[in-house]
């Protein structure tokens, strides 16, 4: 019997992602809703969020000085490819 999440997954691979499917994409993958509704996930004991505009997404990372932009991307041009992984966010130039 097929999961729901891999028939969304096979749906989600075939067109660009919505914003609610990028939500649930991330709460797959261990993010959980913070303050102000930003999905935050810990890895190695540094802080990391998603904040979610309505037709963006921002990826950040805390540091000693606040929330560093790590990349960022319109939904329009995310997706998600057969291992998972999510394509279409940019790296940040400083």
């Amino acid at each position: 019997m097929a999961s729901c999440h891999s028939n969304l997954k096979n749906s989600m691979l075939e067109t660009t992602l919505t914003k609610e499917q990028f939500i649930e994409w991330a709460k797959g993958q261990g993010y959980r809703p913070g303050p102000f509704g930003h999905l935050q996930i810990e890895f190695k004991g540094v802080p990391f969020r998603f904040r979610l505009k309505a037709a963006i997404v921002i990826s950040e990372r805390k540091s000693e000085f606040g929330w560093r932009r790590l990349r960022s991307g319109y939904f329009s041009s995310m997706s998600i490819v057969p291992d998972g992984r999510i394509t279409g966010l940019k790296q940040e130039r400083f």
